[in-house]
């Protein structure tokens, strides 16, 4: 993942924000101490549940904690994420007119992985990252947290 250092240092400023221990804070989100931990040290790849609740804790964009975009997104309203990722894939897939013959051929996307995915499977860290970045949309969009696609100041 290309911006996995971006990420655990965006981690540890969140966390020290919350002065949150790894221990708290995997307590907080339901997760364990060693995740945690792995994530704040760049050692681990959070999986798609725990982007989820990462950001719902921190009330803060997924393109910003995941390092896609500088700055943190001042003024807007994050919906919760999606609860169904399959279908908002699917009605992404549809709106940048993007196939799955795009994203397994051109993009070296698995077509067993995008399965899992389009059935509600939640891909992870990096995986949500090389969505968007194929169909040229923010993570928080691709989640379904936001209308806005737009990618801002990367």
């Amino acid at each position: 993942m290309t911006n996995l250092s971006n990420f655990a240092e965006r981690l540890s400023e969140y966390m020290a924000e919350t002065k949150d221990t790894a221990e708290r804070l995997s307590i907080k989100i339901g997760f364990d101490r060693s995740s945690v931990s792995g994530w704040k040290r760049g050692a681990h790849i959070p999986s798609g549940e725990a982007v989820y609740a990462l950001v719902e804790y921190f009330h803060c964009s997924a393109d910003y904690l995941l390092g896609r975009v500088d700055y943190e997104t001042d003024g807007v309203t994050f919906l919760p994420p999606v609860e169904d990722f399959g279908l908002q894939l699917r009605k992404v897939m549809g709106e940048t007119n993007t196939s799955q013959y795009h994203l397994t051929k051109e993009h070296g996307i698995s077509g067993k992985l995008l399965y899992r995915w389009l059935h509600g499977k939640l891909p992870n860290a990096e995986n949500l990252i090389k969505l968007a970045n194929c169909m040229g949309i923010t993570v928080d969009y691709l989640l379904g947290r936001t209308t806005d696609y737009r990618i801002k100041n990367r």
